[in-house]
């Protein structure tokens, strides 16, 4: 995370004109990014400062007894994203019991007001603040009015005749495996970043060994089937094959991998598993923290009767791509 974080508690005072973009902003996507697009040039034409206000957590992990939705961002994922659209500060505020139980008004005036000092506020149309979500945009027009700030409210943002929304792209990944249309929902492709940890060691046996990565468990994996990915080694070259990048933090390495999301029928496995292979790769990838760029969905599961019809199949998912991802080096 870059210097522009801060939590609610932690922002500076008497920053000029703040600009105060609200939302969740879970994958920060085409709709979002109108939003961000109007607190920056609101702030740039008073000389003033872009912030975002964002939860730290989803509403229903402390509000439901249901599972909350798994989402398209982690926390640290959606800050970095806020920050490189360009804004000043990403501020978040704990989302618990306490701050539930806040009326709009109180939400308005102790935190809008008296936190961040708000001169004017962003947020879409269907945003809603306070207990219970009692709060809409009309009634922040009204606090506006009372505590003197201004209320820009953004319309929904369409494509190809549907609204864009987490919603939709969250439904385009588990449900369809559609990872192309997300891709352009999102303006970038659909990412997930976790550890290698060991695992059976067939594909090795079989002759194409693959790292068994540990997913945040909040984190959307797509359907099952298998993808063209472009894997990434943060901060550190491990030999020929892949094509290095400068990654946010420092010098990346990616490489073309062909992946697995399955129970693995073939070898009747109960559990769910994101298992990668990386072509023209050699080397040992335990504890690495590797991040899965999802380039195209190759195929659904198969369950292979034989083994051999198993790697003769993943030897031509591997062809498949490898042309596919060429075209990005």
């Amino acid at each position: 995370m870059e210097n522009g974080y801060r939590t609610v508690d932690s922002i500076e005072q008497g920053l000029p004109y703040p600009v105060v973009a609200l939302g969740f902003f879970d994958g920060v996507h085409l709709g979002h990014q109108v939003i961000l697009d109007l607190v920056q040039e609101r702030a740039q034409s008073h000389g003033g400062t872009s912030m975002v206000l964002t939860l730290d957590q989803h509403p229903l992990v402390v509000i439901s007894k249901e599972e909350p939705p798994q989402l398209l961002t982690t926390l640290p994922e959606r800050i970095d994203l806020l920050l490189a659209s360009g804004v000043n500060r990403v501020v978040t505020v704990g989302f618990n019991q306490e701050f539930a139980s806040m009326s709009p008004e109180e939400f308005v005036e102790e935190i809008l007001v008296q936190r961040l000092q708000v001169k004017e506020v962003v947020a879409g149309h269907d945003y809603r603040f306070g207990h219970r979500a009692s709060g809409d945009m009309a009634l922040m027009k009204q606090l506006g009015k009372k505590f003197g700030f201004s209320v820009l409210v953004v319309a929904p943002v369409e494509r190809e005749g549907a609204r864009v929304s987490s919603t939709k792209i969250r439904r385009l990944l588990q449900e369809e495996g559609n990872v192309e249309a997300a891709a352009k929902l999102l303006q970038r492709e659909y990412s997930l970043q976790g550890i290698v940890v060991p695992g059976k060691q067939r594909g090795r046996k079989l002759g194409f060994p693959t790292a068994n990565i540990q997913v945040d468990a909040h984190k959307i994996v797509p359907a099952d089937g298998v993808y063209a990915v472009k894997v990434y080694l943060p901060e550190g070259y491990l030999g020929g094959g892949g094509a290095e990048v400068q990654g946010l933090n420092g010098r990346d390495q990616w490489f073309t991998g062909v992946l697995s999301i399955s129970h693995n029928p073939t070898f009747d496995e109960k559990q769910r598993t994101v298992e990668v292979h990386l072509l023209d790769f050699s080397g040992d990838l335990y504890g690495r923290n590797l991040r899965l760029e999802f380039i195209q969905y190759l195929r659904p599961i198969y369950r292979f009767e034989a083994v051999a019809d198993l790697v003769k199949q993943v030897e031509q998912d591997k062809a498949t791509a490898r042309v596919l991802l060429e075209e990005y080096r």
